[in-house]
Protein backbone atom coordinates (compact mmCIF):
# COMPACT_ATOMS: atom_id res chain seq x y z
CA UNK A 1 0.00 0.00 0.00
CA UNK A 2 1.55 3.11 -1.07
CA UNK A 3 -0.30 5.16 1.73
CA UNK A 4 -0.12 4.50 5.49
CA UNK A 5 -2.00 5.48 8.44
CA UNK A 6 0.51 8.84 9.02
CA UNK A 7 0.15 9.12 5.41
CA UNK A 8 -3.58 9.37 5.53
CA UNK A 9 -3.45 11.38 8.83
CA UNK A 10 -1.01 14.16 7.12
CA UNK A 11 -3.18 13.97 4.20
CA UNK A 12 -6.30 14.90 6.54
CA UNK A 13 -4.92 17.64 8.36
CA UNK A 14 -3.89 19.34 5.18
CA UNK A 15 -7.57 19.21 3.64
CA UNK A 16 -8.76 20.44 7.34
CA UNK A 17 -6.19 23.14 6.83
CA UNK A 18 -7.04 24.47 3.10
CA UNK A 19 -10.50 24.42 3.92
CA UNK A 20 -10.23 26.63 6.90
CA UNK A 21 -7.41 28.78 4.78
CA UNK A 22 -10.24 28.76 1.44
CA UNK A 23 -13.24 30.23 4.49
CA UNK A 24 -10.46 32.59 5.80
CA UNK A 25 -9.34 35.22 3.71
CA UNK A 26 -7.62 35.47 0.05
CA UNK A 27 -3.65 35.50 0.84
CA UNK A 28 -1.53 38.30 -0.01
CA UNK A 29 2.11 37.86 -2.45
CA UNK A 30 3.96 38.01 1.10
CA UNK A 31 1.47 35.38 2.79
CA UNK A 32 1.89 33.07 0.12
CA UNK A 33 5.36 33.20 -0.08
CA UNK A 34 5.63 32.14 3.43
CA UNK A 35 2.92 29.18 3.03
CA UNK A 36 4.52 28.17 -0.49
CA UNK A 37 8.02 27.93 1.43
CA UNK A 38 6.60 26.33 4.57
CA UNK A 39 5.11 23.71 2.19
CA UNK A 40 7.85 23.17 0.09
CA UNK A 41 10.50 22.15 3.31
CA UNK A 42 7.91 20.41 4.69
CA UNK A 43 6.54 18.20 1.55
CA UNK A 44 9.93 17.81 0.10
CA UNK A 45 12.22 16.83 3.06
CA UNK A 46 10.25 16.70 6.75
CA UNK A 47 7.03 14.94 6.02
CA UNK A 48 8.64 12.21 3.51
CA UNK A 49 11.45 11.40 5.58
CA UNK A 50 9.00 10.73 8.91
CA UNK A 51 6.78 8.61 7.12
CA UNK A 52 9.46 6.54 5.87
CA UNK A 53 10.75 6.24 9.22
CA UNK A 54 7.74 5.08 10.65
CA UNK A 55 7.16 2.80 7.44
CA UNK A 56 10.50 1.22 8.11
CA UNK A 57 9.91 0.49 11.56
CA UNK A 58 6.46 -1.21 10.90
CA UNK A 59 8.50 -2.88 8.13
CA UNK A 60 10.90 -4.58 10.45
CA UNK A 61 8.65 -5.60 12.99
CA UNK A 62 6.28 -7.30 10.60
CA UNK A 63 8.98 -8.89 8.65
CA UNK A 64 11.63 -9.38 11.54
CA UNK A 65 12.14 -13.48 11.11
CA UNK A 66 11.25 -13.26 7.77
CA UNK A 67 14.07 -12.98 4.45
CA UNK A 68 12.61 -10.42 2.27
CA UNK A 69 13.21 -9.37 -1.24
CA UNK A 70 13.93 -5.70 -2.31
CA UNK A 71 10.76 -4.98 -3.84
CA UNK A 72 8.41 -5.12 -0.59
CA UNK A 73 10.26 -2.64 0.62
CA UNK A 74 10.57 -0.78 -2.27
CA UNK A 75 7.08 1.19 -2.51
CA UNK A 76 8.35 2.34 1.55
CA UNK A 77 10.81 4.85 -0.78
CA UNK A 78 8.35 5.55 -3.23
CA UNK A 79 6.66 7.47 -0.52
CA UNK A 80 9.30 10.46 -1.57
CA UNK A 81 7.65 11.03 -4.82
CA UNK A 82 4.52 10.72 -3.36
CA UNK A 83 4.27 13.91 -0.59
CA UNK A 84 6.40 15.60 -3.55
CA UNK A 85 3.34 15.34 -6.22
CA UNK A 86 1.15 16.68 -2.83
CA UNK A 87 3.41 18.75 -2.44
CA UNK A 88 2.84 20.07 -5.93
CA UNK A 89 -0.59 19.74 -5.79
CA UNK A 90 -0.70 22.17 -2.61
CA UNK A 91 1.39 24.71 -4.08
CA UNK A 92 -1.49 25.08 -7.11
CA UNK A 93 -3.77 25.03 -4.35
CA UNK A 94 -2.13 28.43 -2.45
CA UNK A 95 -1.55 29.93 -6.35
CA UNK A 96 -4.95 29.67 -6.78
CA UNK A 97 -6.41 31.14 -3.56
CA UNK A 98 -3.77 33.83 -3.79
CA UNK A 99 -4.01 34.73 -7.21
CA UNK A 100 -7.08 33.14 -8.79
CA UNK A 101 -9.64 33.82 -5.85
CA UNK A 102 -8.58 37.37 -6.47
CA UNK A 103 -9.49 37.49 -10.43
CA UNK A 104 -12.60 35.54 -9.65
CA UNK A 105 -14.06 37.92 -7.17
CA UNK A 106 -12.99 40.80 -9.58
CA UNK A 107 -14.51 38.99 -12.77
CA UNK A 108 -18.03 38.45 -11.17
CA UNK A 109 -18.00 41.77 -10.24
CA UNK A 110 -17.88 42.62 -13.91
CA UNK A 111 -20.14 40.41 -14.65
CA UNK A 112 -22.90 41.23 -12.33
CA UNK A 113 -22.19 45.17 -13.72
CA UNK A 114 -22.96 44.03 -17.08
CA UNK A 115 -25.77 42.26 -17.90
Amino acid sequence: MLVGLFDILVISVVIFLNYKLWKWKPLKISEWLIFSLICLFFFTFILPFVSVEIEIAVFNWFYRDETTDGFEGLYIFLRWPTYWFLGFLELLYLLLITFGFQNLKSASKERSMNP
